[in-house]
């Protein structure tokens, strides 16, 4: 695995596009996942050649871009 830092979270609009589109292009990104539960962001992770992992996030409607304090709360 890389050195330096943990994650690099990258977020996109659309996360099962981003899928089928990098899954089209010989990559295999993994399954999504929910960590904030049903309503909560949706999620999906990649490792690259180096060992690091990339984080993909679809923030849910109408919540702000990026985190906030009330994701924590």
């Amino acid at each position: 695995m890389g050195s330096g830092f943990d994650h690099l979270a990258i977020q996109v609009d659309a996360l099962a596009a981003t899928l089928e589109r990098l899954t089209d292009a010989g990559l295999e990104p993994e399954p999504v996942q929910y960590p904030g539960g049903p309503r909560g962001p949706k999620t999906s992770w990649l490792t690259d050649p180096d060992g690091y992992q990339i984080e993909l996030v679809e923030w849910p409607p109408g919540h702000p871009d990026g985190i906030t304090a009330a994701d924590f709360s």
